[in-house]
Order: structure tokens, then C-alpha cells, then sequence
């Protein structure tokens, strides 16, 4: 009867051990294919601010980074940024527009509702030296109207451009005392996106609108202004692509532009950046930032 008892009191306690070990075993392979405490608080994930903080938009952050902007020239030090969380104090704005920082964003709208084909623009308030690239995100809302950026702006006097008013009429832009380039997007129903270069009108590329007006995908453009070449890239595509040597334009109309043209003048090394919309437009501008190219 002993020896029973003590057998059986022996196979309990094997059981008892098995338990512990096959317990112990257990806590320790959950112990290993946890994460530990710390790191479940945090969100590896990206996200929104992440994104606005990189100054990139993230679809094209990796493509914006690798392409070659223009040869010969590599991103040096930032020049200035521009996230739209705080105010737009730097930030002038010049006829029939409507400019305010909506979700963290530059909302601008062309708008007036006496007239048919409200036009006005915006200006930062830098004066951008020449070679510099210049890159922000952008999207459009409206199937209407059109969206021009200008880069290099100044007076031919030698002013920067907010010495004198303007009231948004685009003669004031592109006939009057005012120098600069200018590219289209999102051009009506033309399906042209060109760049021309004032005073004068002067029509330097045409190429296909890398934007058309049913798109409201967010964009990042990019816009390299070094020596006298200047070229523009959309989602990290080469869109255009102009060396400026004063040479004859391509303008086939007259308006605001004697023809035969015999030369396109100086080349605009330094100035302002802006944009203009016309017939009620509608657009969001996010994550600007500008780099000199060394």
C-alpha cells in the first residue's frame, strides 16, 4: 500500500513538473514575439505631419530626391520653406483672389461675383538669386480657369517687384516694367502647358500639359532656374526644358508682342515666385520649399 501511494504520489508530481515546463515554454516564446512595452506606443507608420515636415509630397519624396535637376548642379543648403501652419504674412496677394490657409494648406481661389473671368495673383515675399530650385505641391479643384507660376520676377529697373501695386490685369505682367518667367498648367481645354518670358509675351516652350483640367491628383513640381537654362518637372518627369539666349521666340500672335520678334531680352537671374489664376480657378498649394543648386 506504501509503494502505491508512493508511485502514485511520484506521477503526480512528474504531471506537476510537465505543467511548469510546458507553462515556462509558452510565456517565453509570447515574451519573443512580442514587441516590447515601448515600442507599442509608438506609430511607425507615416503620416500626415511626417509627410508635411519632409517638405515632400510622399508619392514622389524617393523620385523628387534621385532625379538630376540640372546637369552639372547638385541640392545645396535650403533657402526657405513654406508649410502654411501658421499665417500668410509673407504672402501678397493682387486682384480678384481669394488666398487662405485651409487644413494646413494654401487654399486660392480666383473669384469675384461681378465679373466673369476674375484674375489675380499671389507673391512670396523672397527674392530667389539664381541657381535655385523651387518645389511645392499642388493640386487642382476646378475644371475651369487656369494656373500660372512666375519665378524670377523683378523690376526692369532693377525693383523688386513689391516697390509698385498691381491690380491683376496680366498686361501688368507681362507689357509693363516687370521681368520674369511664367509657365501654364492646367490651361483650359488647350492641352498646351507653355513658359514665357516678359516683358514682351514672349512664348519660349510648348509643350503637353502634364496636367489637364480633369486631374485633381496632388502634384510636386519642381522648377530649376540655373544660369540661363530653366526646367520644370512634374512628379519627377522632365517637362520642360528651355536654355534662354535672348534668341527669337516662337510667338505666333501679336497680342502684346510686335512681330517678327527679334529677341527676348536679358535673362532674369534672380526674383520672386508667384502664382496667378484666372477664371475661377481653384487650387491647393502645400510644402513649398526652395534649395540653391551648387
Amino acid at each position: 500500500m506504501i509503494v502505491k501511494n508512493i508511485i502514485k504520489l511520484n506521477s503526480q508530481t512528474m504531471t506537476i513538473k510537465l505543467m511548469i515546463i510546458g507553462l515556462v515554454s509558452l510565456l517565453f516564446c509570447e515574451c519573443n514575439n512580442s514587441q516590447p512595452i515601448n515600442e507599442k506606443k509608438i506609430d511607425k507608420r507615416p503620416t500626415s505631419k511626417s509627410a508635411k515636415e519632409s517638405g515632400e509630397h510622399p508619392k514622389n519624396k524617393a523620385v523628387t530626391n534621385a532625379i538630376e535637376l540640372v546637369p552639372g548642379y547638385e541640392k545645396g543648403a535650403i533657402l526657405a520653406t513654406e508649410d502654411f501652419s501658421e499665417n500668410l504674412g509673407d504672402w501678397l496677394t493682387e486682384g480678384k483672389v481669394i488666398a487662405r490657409i485651409d487644413s494646413g494648406q494654401l487654399y486660392m481661389e480666383s473669384h469675384d461675383a461681378d465679373i466673369e473671368n476674375p484674375k489675380g495673383n499671389i507673391w512670396w515675399k523672397h527674392d530667389f538669386k539664381n541657381p535655385y530650385v523651387i518645389e511645392f505641391d499642388y493640386q487642382s479643384l476646378s475644371n475651369e480657369g487656369l494656373t500660372m507660376v512666375f519665378w524670377n520676377a523683378f523690376g526692369i529697373d532693377g525693383k523688386d517687384i513689391f516697390s509698385w501695386k498691381r491690380t491683376g490685369k496680366y498686361e501688368e505682367y507681362v507689357s509693363s516694367n516687370l521681368t520674369a518667367y511664367h509657365c501654364s498648367f492646367h490651361r483650359f481645354s488647350t492641352g498646351s502647358s507653355n513658359i514665357r518670358k516678359a516683358p514682351g509675351f514672349h512664348l519660349v516652350s510648348s509643350v503637353k500639359d502634364p496636367i489637364d483640367t480633369k486631374d485633381r491628383n496632388m502634384h510636386r513640381i519642381m522648377i530649376a532656374s540655373a544660369d540661363n537654362r530653366q526646367r520644370i518637372f512634374v512628379d519627377g518627369q522632365l517637362v520642360h526644358d528651355f536654355i534662354d539666349e535672348g534668341k527669337p521666340c516662337i510667338n505666333e500672335k501679336e497680342w502684346q508682342h510686335p512681330l517678327p520678334c527679334k529677341s527676348t531680352g536679358s535673362v532674369p537671374m534672380h526674383g520672386a515666385f508667384g502664382i496667378r489664376l484666372t477664371q475661377k480657378q481653384k487650387i491647393r498649394i502645400d510644402n513649398i520649399k526652395v534649395y540653391q543648386l551648387e
